[in-house]
C-alpha cells in the first residue's frame, strides 16, 4: 500500500507523512495503529513506525494500562 497525497500526484515522503501524521493525532486527540492505516491509507508496518516515532519524540504518550 503506498502513502497517498491528496491530490494523487504522487506518494509522500515518511518524513512528510510523518508531519501531517502528528498534526491529525494532535487535532483528533487520539491514535491507533488501525486508525493511522486507514486515514492515510498505510501499511501496519509503517503505521505502527510512525506511532512508535510519536511516542519516542513526545507527540504521544504510552497509555497508563501499557505499562505493565
Amino acid at each position: 500500500m503506498s502513502k497517498i497525497n491528496p491530490d494523487n500526484s504522487k506518494p509522500l515522503t515518511e518524513a512528510v507523512l510523518y508531519r501531517r501524521a502528528c498534526e491529525w493525532v494532535t487535532r483528533d486527540q487520539s491514535a491507533s495503529i488501525a486508525a493511522l492505516q486507514l486515514h492515510f491509507r498505510i501499511g501496519y508496518r509503517l503505521a505502527s513506525r510512525l506511532l512508535n516515532r510519536m511516542i519516542d519524540n513526545g507527540v504521544l504518550s504510552v497509555p497508563h494500562s501499557h505499562l505493565h
